[in-house]
């Protein structure tokens, strides 16, 4: 049935191919039979293709993040952190001072107690008179 030529000419084309003989054969000829029946285009598939133009906007939108810094209060509470120092300071200096003056009196507190030692083993009454 199948004309010996066209046989050799499929079989040769499916050794290249690596297809097998008998599925080629048939997809051929469901697909040459389809286009018998129906014509090379179908009358039942009438789509048309319109051109469609198509515009594409494109938009870049870049971002850049800036660090804007306000130093005013960070001086502020530099001058704060300053002034505290200073106080410390000033409180250290007060606080030895006062160190110094009760180290003072407090010598002046045993001198006293030697005196009223001193006193008490020579003790008059009121008379001036020792016991």
């Amino acid at each position: 049935m199948i004309d010996k030529n066209l046989l050799d000419e499929i079989k040769e084309y499916c050794d290249l191919n690596e297809l097998s003989l008998e599925n080629t054969i048939n997809k051929a000829v469901r697909g040459g039979f389809t286009t018998l029946k129906y014509g090379a285009t179908p009358i039942s598939a009438k789509s048309e293709v319109k051109p469609v133009e198509v515009i594409k906007t494109v938009e870049k939108v870049v971002e850049k993040i800036v660090k804007v810094s306000d130093n005013t209060k960070t001086n502020e509470l530099l001058k704060e952190i300053e002034k505290l120092k200073k106080n410390v300071s000033d409180y250290k200096g007060m606080f030895e001072s006062a160190k110094l003056g009760l180290e003072e009196c407090n010598g002046n507190n045993k001198l006293l107690e030697l005196e009223v030692k001193k006193n008490r083993n020579n003790e008059k009454d009121m008379y001036g008179e020792s016991d």
